[in-house]
């Protein structure tokens, strides 16, 4: 009988260890990580957090490098797009961009595009749009904030004034008039 009780005993202790191991398994999986280094800049996580539900592959909290390079992201209209792409492609260097911040609105910036998405997204608020990126100088921002707003002019080159002046009504006409009767 003491053999049975030891071997019994065995079977318990490789039975809790191997519950041991699932739930530490488990307890991995419940490790969040950041795909980049750097600062948490999510205000108020503790309370936004706490008794949260969380389901996999959830945006949690924002983590940003602020030491690092800084970029804008654009979210460029889509009646917008064939202009910049067609400028883009007969320049020889990345486009200039012209923006403003928000919270400096009395200076302009300087900026260039470093890259123009291959697809337009869809944004519940704007439509469709495509994400430009656009990489500039952080020494001439004094308040850099991710998530700031800004007001961006990607120039694409000279147009005749009345292209300039008009071409917004011409495109509009050509969209929902001409494309109907046609």
């Amino acid at each position: 009988t003491a053999a049975s009780e030891a071997e019994d005993l065995r079977a318990l202790l490789a039975s809790l260890q191997r519950q041991l191991e699932i739930k530490e398994g488990q307890q991995q999986l419940l490790t969040v990580t950041s795909p980049i280094a750097g600062e948490v800049i999510t205000w108020d996580l503790e309370d936004r957090l706490l008794g949260r539900p969380v389901e996999r592959g959830q945006l949690l909290l924002d983590v940003a490098r602020l030491d690092g390079p800084w970029t804008l992201e654009l979210n460029l209209p889509d009646r917008r797009i064939a202009h910049v792409l067609r400028a883009a492609e007969a320049a020889d260097e990345p486009l200039e961009v012209t923006f403003l911040l928000a919270s400096q609105s009395s200076e302009r910036f300087t900026g260039r595009v470093l890259k123009v998405a291959k697809a337009t997204r869809v944004d519940p608020e704007v439509g469709q749009n495509l994400m430009v990126t656009v990489e500039f100088d952080p020494a001439q921002v004094e308040f850099r904030k991710p998530g700031s707003v800004v007001q961006a002019k990607i120039h694409c080159g000279t147009k005749p004034l009345g292209y300039t002046w008009f071409h917004t009504v011409w495109e509009f006409i050509q969209s929902r008039v001409l494309f109907k009767i046609w």
